[in-house]
């Protein structure tokens, strides 16, 4: 099982960029997921309990790619880095 992943653990490490710390999904303190959904640009894309955040970490044939995270039952996750959602209007 995965250990929570935290801010304050992340911010004491050097050799690791957040996307390389965090890896693979998992559940995440609040000030993670804060930091993720706060702390770089705002999101392009939100609902009430899904955030994909900062700029693209890649692009694949027009399709961008975004850090994730999700929070439910007051718990906070984060989901990978995943395709781009779109909102439809």
């Amino acid at each position: 099982m995965n250990k929570m992943k935290k801010l304050k653990q992340f911010e004491k490490q050097e050799e690791l960029e957040l996307k390389d710390y965090l890896a693979q999904p998992c559940e995440i303190d609040e000030e993670m997921y804060n930091h993720i959904i706060c702390g770089y640009v705002p999101p392009s894309y939100s609902d009430a309990n899904l955030y994909q955040a900062g700029e693209a970490e890649r692009e694949e044939r027009g399709v961008y790619y975004y850090m994730t995270v999700s929070k439910s039952n007051n718990k906070y996750w984060y989901l990978g880095i995943l395709p781009e959602f779109k909102e439809e209007f």
